[in-house]
């Protein structure tokens, strides 16, 4: 059984069960459940030569597939689930009951789904009084599934990743439900300009999906007043250094950081 898929994107997934049988075992029943529904997605009695699917997964469920070695009592054990959707993730549990004896197994199967947007911004305003300036930072992301996990970290002060990065204290988060059991969730931060050094500053914000590898990331560097004139200089030198050598600049600048967006 797959730990994760993404939304969609699988023609078919197998969920086996695996189990030894004996002669012993008689009237042996192969029930699957998911998550905590005390009605079975799945029942096959071999001895009755009866299978049933319920309507959760009716559509869903290729009821043609057999386990390849197989017997008699096992070649309808597993689940093929074709295209399978959120609708359909959750913790699946088999368990095979039989005269002499039972067991049962589960694992967790996270069918995912990406954001549809995902963006990473900041707006700046003046403080009352000599306060300064302060700077929100907003991180967004809308149609994810299941709910994600988003982390704002602060990379570096002057020169983008010159230190390690350090998680953002104080974060702010609110989360919605949407439609098709889609979230929309957001985060945010307001920092003063003494928690910036002002310096030019990159931040990011780290998306991921609890139960999965997938992560994603958006970044954004932070200039403060003093630097936005400096920007288009420090684009012009940038694009001066990919010149052919015979193009040979010389600039002299007071010691500033610069940062290309």
């Amino acid at each position: 059984m797959p730990r994760w898929v993404q939304n969609g994107t699988e023609d078919s997934v197998v969920l086996d069960c695996e189990y030894n049988y004996s002669e012993e075992d008689r009237r042996l029943v192969v029930k699957w459940f998911l998550n905590d529904d005390p009605e079975p997605i799945y029942q096959w009695i071999p001895e009755l030569e009866q299978r049933y699917a319920s309507d959760r997964v009716k559509g869903k469920l290729n009821m043609d597939y057999m386990v390849s070695p197989s017997s008699r009592h096992t070649r309808y054990r597993a689940l093929n689930l074709m295209r399978p959707t959120t609708e359909l993730s959750g913790r699946y549990s088999c368990h095979v009951v039989s005269m002499l004896s039972q067991d049962a197994e589960e694992q967790v199967m996270v069918v995912y789904a990406p954001p549809r947007s995902f963006d990473f911004n900041y707006t700046r305003r003046l403080t009352s009084g000599n306060s300064g300036e302060a700077v929100n930072l907003t991180c967004e992301a809308d149609g994810v599934f299941p709910m994600p996990t988003i982390t704002l970290l602060q990379v570096g002060e002057g020169q983008a990743g010159q230190s390690a990065p350090a998680l953002v204290p104080g974060v702010k988060t609110a989360s919605n439900g949407g439609r098709g059991g889609a979230f929309s969730v957001q985060a945010w931060r307001e920092m003063r300009h003494w928690e910036l050094a002002g310096e030019p500053t990159l931040f990011e914000c780290v998306l991921s999906i609890p139960g999965t590898d997938y992560e994603n990331q958006r970044k954004i560097i932070y200039f403060p007043e003093w630097a936005i004139n400096l920007r288009p200089l420090a684009v012009m030198i940038f694009r001066c250094v990919l010149c052919p050598p015979s193009r040979k600049l010389v600039v002299t600048l007071p010691t500033a950081y610069f940062a290309v967006s």
